[in-house]
């Protein structure tokens, strides 16, 4: 053990150092957005701002923050490098200086360059005058540099067991390197109860270990998605850039993924550290690699230690399992154990030969499932098949809540119309709301027979599940308008519409009262934005006795286009206000008090399963083995049950001294009825 204590801390320091050595590398190329170049800004620009103000050549800008923000958003890659001071001038001159002749640009430009503290002139191997940051600069820039890499190194995982977080403490997770519980930038936030701690605990208690038959397919195959030649037909030039970015930064993770895989796969087991939000909703520290990843990652990994399917329910949750990772979540639960034992003879060879037969990742299950996860699922079902009643689950089987805000709100208000949406009724029959709200949509149109939108929307091949899902899903997070009409946008480009935003605009009016009619949570958003209204912030206990404080500054932010060595770039600096901001305050609540919510009772299901001792947990969706599932699925009914009687929105009330804004109206849906709902997660 003490052999494995020592490779850990030095693996911390490898984590540490090559960060440091990232941050050095971006400060010497000149790239500027890092963090310690915002600090250094920072530093500066408020001396410079003074210094404009007084200066008799420059005091008559009209703006001189903004001035010194440009001029500093010119040279900020010279630090270490240099520019050319004429080209900064003129650059920093013409902006705030357009009707001036050249000759009188350059003065100004050259003494707004030369009055910036922590830069000096000389001279380049072609006699140009250049700009550049004092070696005092530079060795603060590299310190900078060190300092930040040191508090936010890319963390990966560690090879024994975490540091517990105890009540009153800051320290957990890693040996070494300190990352605090919550987010430094939370400071107020307090340290939660021991529920919340212990479960916290049990969730980074569980080990790990990479699934090597998984790995191996992937170092054969290769994890990359392949790029498209040409654009999409109707697709525009930017539209396509932007996809062809997207999959690199796809192909630049998966890469790091596979990398960190196979440097763990030489470790017999391995844990992720844990942390939490100001709201307690738990994250895994580590970058790429972790159970909260992609299905590359989750694909990976499985628990380290494996157990047998001791009942037919393990073994019925096993083999659904295998059905949902293929897509095949939609079917009824006994329906998904039919799918499986149909595909016996696919599945095995899947198993067999999972790289000359790749249909394990193509067709509906690349479109519908996890692809790398069905593969573990196979590979894991051939050896079920094999050894029978001695077969160990590694495995983790895991159960996801169906649409789990709406459940919340559903609970909250007693809503019998959207607990009937999200599977919230006993019977066996699949709730599916993002259906229900697309049957609304489609009937209005209908009736709306002589609207051109409506006829040009009826036409598209657009009206699907998919288009009424994202918009049903984040209603409860407060997604209003704005957000809809940005989702409708990127999901129609491809259509050409007579009017484009007037087609828009009909669709997001569309979606706005297809989903009221299927769901009833605004009332309970307009209650908790009432009740936050004008009162400086938001402070109050969760249920497992976790302290939620919400009282974000407004943010002002400094936005400058530039050019720098024929790039152009786009440079920010945010400043925090001593206002708090009342707006964010407002739009933020609904989705802050419902995510709490699911935080709560993510921790109530760990801590009631005490015989669990394998988790990998991430938000909404729970895993463990197989042969604790149904005790597990109990639990979250329970769990719920429990929480959602509580008086929540009568203590909300009364934490923010708001008892003038009138409780929400309730319906008359029976909480119980989440006992004997089998779809309730599933």
């Amino acid at each position: 053990m003490t052999n494995l204590v020592d490779t850990q801390l030095e693996l911390e320091d490898l984590m540490v150092d090559m960060s440091i050595e990232k941050m050095e590398e971006a400060m010497e190329s000149g790239t500027f957005h890092s963090p310690q170049v915002q600090l250094l800004m920072e530093d500066t620009l408020k001396e410079l701002t003074q210094i404009y103000k007084d200066d008799k050549y420059l005091k008559d800008l009209k703006y001189p923050r903004q001035a010194a923000f440009g001029v500093l958003c010119h040279i900020i890659p010279s630090v270490f490098q240099g520019y050319d001071l004429r080209i900064g001038a003129l650059g920093a001159a013409g902006e705030h200086f357009p009707d001036l002749p050249l000759k009188r640009q350059l003065q100004l430009g050259t003494r707004m360059l030369s009055v910036i503290p922590g830069f000096t002139t000389g001279y380049d191997e072609r006699n140009h005058i250049i700009i550049e940051g004092t070696e005092e600069t530079k060795e603060k820039l590299v310190d900078q540099a060190q300092e930040i890499a040191e508090l936010f190194p890319k963390l990966k995982p560690m090879i024994v067991k975490p540091k517990q977080w105890e009540k009153g403490e800051s320290e957990g997770g890693y040996l070494s390197i300190r990352k605090p519980l919550i987010s430094q930038r939370h400071k107020t936030c307090k340290n939660p109860s021991t529920k919340v701690l212990s479960a916290i605990n049990k969730m980074q208690n569980t080990s790990f270990k990479v699934n090597k038959k998984v790995l191996e397919v992937a170092n054969a195959l290769g994890v990359e998605e392949v790029k498209p030649e040409k654009k999409k037909r109707g697709e525009k030039a930017k539209a396509f850039k932007l996809r062809l970015r997207a999959i690199d930064s796809v192909n630049s993770d998966s890469h790091k993924i596979l990398g960190i895989a196979n440097e763990y796969s030489e470790y017999p087991e391995f844990w992720f550290t844990t942390y939490a939000d100001y709201r307690l909703r738990l994250y895994y520290a580590q970058h790429y690699f972790n159970g909260q990843g992609n299905d590359l990652s989750r694909g990976l990994m499985q628990f380290s230690t494996g157990k047998t399917l001791s009942s037919e329910k393990a073994k019925r949750w096993f083999l659904i399992n295998i059905a949902n990772l293929a897509g095949k979540d939609k079917l009824l639960l006994k329906e998904r154990v039919k799918w499986v034992k149909r595909n016996h003879d696919k599945i095995l060879n899947w198993a067999k030969n999972p790289v000359e037969d790749q249909g394990w990742r193509s067709g509906a299950i690349a479109k519908d499932g996890k692809p790398w996860q069905f593969l573990q699922s196979c590979f894991e079902y051939a050896e079920y098949v094999e050894k029978g009643s001695s077969f160990l689950n590694y495995q983790p089987i895991a159960l996801d809540a169906v649409c789990s805000g709406i459940q919340f709100w559903s609970g909250l208000l007693r809503d019998q119309d959207g607990a009937q949406s999200v599977a919230m009724m006993p019977g066996d029959v699949i709730s599916d709301i993002y259906s229900d709200v697309m049957a609304k949509g489609i009937e209005a149109m209908t009736e709306d027979e002589f609207n051109e939108f409506s006829k040009e929307w009826l036409r598209s091949n657009l009206l699907t599940r998919k288009l009424y899902k994202t918009p049903t899903m984040t209603i409860c997070y407060s997604a209003g308008k704005r957000a809809f009409t940005k989702y409708v946008r990127d999901f129609s480009k491809e259509f050409m519409f007579k009017d484009r935003e007037g087609a828009i605009k009909y669709m997001v009016d569309n979606l706005m009262e297809s989903i009221n009619a299927v769901v009833k949570v605004q009332r309970g958003m307009d209650f908790l934005q009432e009740c936050v209204r004008s009162k400086g912030g938001v402070n109050y206990t969760s249920y497992l006795g976790g302290n939620i404080v919400h009282a974000p500054l407004v943010i002002y932010k400094d936005i400058v286009e530039c050019r720098v060595n024929g790039q152009r770039f786009q440079m920010v600096l945010a400043r925090k206000g001593d206002k708090v901001d009342d707006r964010k305050i407002l739009t933020a609540i609904a989705p802050n008090f419902i995510h709490n919510l699911d935080a709560t009772l993510m921790q109530m299901v760990v801590n009631a399963c005490p015989t669990i001792n394998s988790w990998l947990l991430c938000h909404d969706s729970y895993a463990t083995h197989a042969d604790d599932i149904p005790e597990m699925a109990q639990q979250c009914r329970k769990c719920f049950v429990e929480l959602l009687s509580q008086p929540l929105l009568e203590r909300f009330r009364e934490s923010m001294k708001a008892q003038e804004v009138p409780l929400p109206e309730k319906g008359t849906y029976d909480l119980k009825n989440v006992l004997k709902a089998p779809y309730f997660f599933n």
